[in-house]
């Protein structure tokens, strides 16, 4: 959980590229996304993307799934913000 932590104190910056590619099996992928959106860290026109085997579905404030792409036995989650 040390990367939730940091991302807070990444709040107040923003980034125009973000890359999400936690252990598959901790699930962090979730706890980042949530933490991303909430501090707002994604600049408009940016892009992030999560790579992890599933995406659960939840509700995100600032953020839209656009694409997935299909990459072995992995998938690529391409996320902008909601306009």
């Amino acid at each position: 959980k040390d990367v939730v932590k940091s991302l807070k104190r990444l709040a107040g910056q923003s980034f125009d590229l973000i890359y999400v590619d936690p252990p598959y099996e901790d699930d962090l992928y979730e706890d980042s996304l949530h933490s991303i959106d909430s501090n707002l860290l994604l600049r408009k026109d940016g892009i992030l993307f999560v790579e992890a085997r599933v995406l659960k579905k939840f509700n995100l404030k600032t953020l839209a799934l656009k694409k997935t792409r299909k990459i072995g036995s992995t998938n690529l989650f391409e996320f902008i913000l909601k306009s």
